[in-house]
């Protein structure tokens, strides 16, 4: 993508963008001064109405095309059928980040995933403008970066879970419906959900839950670690399947991945 047009499609967007960074800056100082619970829940959902605010001027906006040059009547993107990737998915996104800086102690972590977190709602913002043109499906590269929205939720989810203290066997429990929920979420994104992907999340599921119990008692940067390199393989599998790709070759990669993954993890 061209620098002007980058320019072009975020120029307008950036008030928003840079309100959502103020915002969860000040939500993060709030946290580490020990706030009151009650701002901190203000705050936090004042974040909440931005980015749905954004959401929702962006779909007014551009959510309608002309059927062609010669005619005045508008083509309109159905809002049922992008409600949960435009205005849910989102929202779980940011909650999660909101949660995970509440929850977590370590001030470097933090600052890491804070700005994580803006770089990826800096391209969401990018991609669902320039995605808005395509009028019966949200295109590929903005589907891969609701992917990766997926895969960080669960990073910061599990990082929620093992930082509040419960009890083994709870998270563990907790873990697998986390897992359960983003891969039927993974469904919606690629309009593939029936019952046998349903029987299939809930096998991926507990193949993550179980990748993560293998680890339980080791730190909770490896506990974290594991369970989202095994969540992102059955996401990075899937998606070689969603493609059309059915060649043992273009299934291998995913794996390499996470062999390389499983090295830098455990040589920290």
């Amino acid at each position: 993508m061209r620098k002007s047009t980058l320019w072009k499609i975020i120029k307008n967007e950036l008030v928003y963008w840079i309100l959502l960074i103020i915002l969860s800056a000040f939500f993060m100082y709030l946290v580490n001064t020990g706030a009151q619970r009650q701002i901190l829940l203000m705050i936090g959902m004042l974040n909440i109405v931005v980015l749905q605010a954004w959401f929702v001027r962006i779909f007014l906006l551009f959510s309608g095309r002309k059927i062609s040059q010669y005619s005045d009547v508008i083509q309109r993107i159905s809002l049922r059928e992008r409600v949960f990737e435009y205005f849910v998915l989102p929202t779980i996104f940011l909650s999660t980040f909101m949660l995970f800086l509440f929850f977590n102690k370590g001030v470097l972590m933090g600052y890491w995933v804070f700005i994580l977190c803006m770089l990826i709602m800096f391209v969401m913002f990018v991609n669902v403008k320039s995605s808005l043109r395509h009028i019966y499906r949200i295109n590929m590269v903005t589907k891969g970066v609701f992917d990766f929205i997926c895969i960080i939720t669960f990073y910061l989810s599990l990082n929620i879970l093992f930082r509040i203290g419960l009890d083994v066997g709870l998270a563990m429990l907790l873990s697998f419906v986390i897992a359960f929920l983003l891969f039927l979420a993974e469904l919606q994104l690629h309009d593939c959900i029936d019952m046998i992907s349903v029987f299939v999340s809930l096998a991926s599921s507990l193949f993550v839950a179980l990748c993560i119990g293998c680890f339980i008692f080791q730190n909770i940067f490896v506990i974290t670690s594991i369970g989202t390199v095994a969540f992102y393989l059955i996401v990075a599998l899937w998606n070689v399947r969603f493609v059309g790709k059915y060649k043992l070759k273009d299934y291998l990669t995913p794996f390499l991945y996470c062999i390389i993954s499983l090295i830098l993890i455990f040589s920290l």
